[in-house]
Parts: structure tokens; C-alpha cells; sequence
């Protein structure tokens, strides 16, 4: 049965995984704001902590860096579990919501999430990668499950394609910055294999910022190659303290971490 449901998810990656639209977005020239955060969706005191918290932020919009709902993510869109993790404690911010897949998301119904964004207009989420173009700064959004699970990795290769298939658009961008769930280097758990291959390849060098989450903290784990590495895991589960990140973009890239008491 597991390999049939295996089966079945790499069958969705492949008839969808290779988007061929930059989805672009124009907002009033000003200082833009991004709120983002990972590892959120256990409907804890600390989740809705950080949702209040959000609620006075003044985010542009808020990115959530996979595991949006914990432990087994979602059967469908009418799981209870994506009202009571999600949408309850998130859509009375007002606030237009863009998601990465995370490990435990990939328990559940990965194509779930794409009618569960066809249905909430403040959930954005068209596949399980792709690039969102804001003003001039592009958000390069990563599947980096693809890199774990070998009956994915053909849908990995695809992911690395459409990359190169794209480089004249990023090139274009004033700023580029990549969201996954896992981290490149950690204090913890570094990339190992054919993930930190990907990073290297692709990824490492080529943007100005990779932020993830999976880690259930808030770290800046230095520079690498000219790429700013940020962990921003603490939106639910966290090891210290919960809370998030926020990118200002200006004259340059900003950054700050936010902590948030229970």
C-alpha cells in the first residue's frame, strides 16, 4: 500500500512538477516586508503566539517554509486537521500566504494543496515548486523532499531542469532568494547526498539568500559563497523559543529574527 501511494505521488510530480509560468506579482513601490516561518502547523499556544504576533507585522507577505501542518500533513482539502492547523489560526490576518512542502506535508496529499489554494484566494500555492516574481525580486520556490526519497528522484531531475530552464528570468531579478524546507549547513543536520549536491549545483552562489526551515530554530548560519543561509523552523515546534523572520527589501536585503513569546 505504501509503495502504491508512493507510486502514485511520484506520478503527480511528473505530470506537474515542471511549471512553466513565473507567477508575477506588482505592488506599489515602497519598502517591501516578508514574514516567513516553518514547522508551524501543530496548533499549539506557540503557533497562535507567533499568528498574533504576525497579525501586527506589517508583512507584504507571509511564506511558511513547509511542515504546514504537523505530523502527517493533509488527506485532502477537507481534512480537519487543515482547519484546525491552518486555516483557523491563520486567515483572520488578512494576509496573502505562500507554501513550501516540508517533510512531514509529504505524509499527506501534496496535490491536496493546490485545491486547497484554488479555494482560499489568500493561499498561494500553484505546485510543489516554482518562482514567484515580486516587483524585481524573485522567490524561488524549492521541493527539497525530491532529494530524500528515492522513488522521487526522477522528479528531482526535473526540478534541476527547470532551473536551468529559467536562469535568463532570475537573471533579470534585482534580488534572488530560495525558500526550501531543508537547510543546506545546520547546526545540527547539514545536507548530505544528492540534496547537498543540488544545493551546490543549483542553488549555493547563485542567489542571495537561502532560507529554510525543518531545524525548530531561528539561526543565521553565515555565508557561503556570497548566499546569506537563514533557518527560520520555529513556528510551532521550536527548540528555544518560537518565532520568525523578517526580509525587508529596499535599497538592499534586510534581515531580522523575531521572537515571540508564548
Amino acid at each position: 500500500m505504501r509503495i502504491f501511494k508512493h507510486l502514485m505521488l511520484l506520478f503527480f510530480l511528473l505530470s506537474c512538477s515542471t511549471p512553466k509560468v513565473t507567477y508575477k506579482e506588482s505592488l506599489p513601490e515602497k519598502e517591501m516586508r516578508y514574514c516567513l516561518m516553518g514547522d508551524s502547523g501543530n496548533a499549539s499556544p506557540a503557533q497562535y503566539a507567533i499568528a498574533k504576533a504576525l497579525k501586527k507585522e506589517n508583512c507584504d507577505r507571509i511564506f511558511v517554509l513547509g511542515d504546514v501542518i504537523y505530523r502527517d500533513g493533509i488527506k485532502n482539502q477537507n481534512d480537519p486537521d487543515l482547519q484546525k492547523k491552518f486555516i483557523q489560526v491563520y486567515e483572520g490576518l488578512n494576509k496573502n500566504f505562500t507554501l513550501v512542502m516540508g517533510n512531514h506535508d509529504y505524509n499527506g496529499s501534496i496535490k491536496s494543496w493546490k485545491k486547497v489554494s484554488e479555494k482560499y484566494s489568500w493561499v498561494f500555492f500553484p505546485n510543489n515548486y516554482f518562482l514567484q516574481k515580486i516587483n524585481d525580486t524573485c522567490f524561488l520556490v524549492l521541493d527539497s523532499n525530491l532529494y530524500s526519497r528515492p522513488l522521487l528522484l526522477t522528479a528531482a531531475f526535473r526540478q534541476m531542469k527547470w532551473i536551468n530552464s529559467i536562469k535568463e528570468e532570475l537573471e533579470g531579478c534585482r534580488f534572488r532568494i530560495a525558500l526550501a524546507h531543508h537547510p543546506y549547513l545546520s547546526p545540527s543536520r547539514s545536507a548530505e547526498g544528492f540534496l547537498k549536491y543540488f544545493y551546490e549545483d543549483k542553488i549555493i552562489g547563485k542567489v542571495n539568500m537561502l532560507v529554510t526551515g525543518h531545524d525548530h530554530i531561528l539561526e543565521n548560519v553565515g555565508q557561503t559563497k556570497g548566499t546569506q543561509l537563514l533557518i527560520s523552523g520555529a513556528g510551532g515546534q521550536y527548540d528555544k523559543r518560537p518565532g520568525y523572520l523578517i526580509i525587508r527589501v529596499s535599497d538592499n536585503l534586510y534581515y531580522q529574527f523575531k521572537e515571540v513569546t508564548e
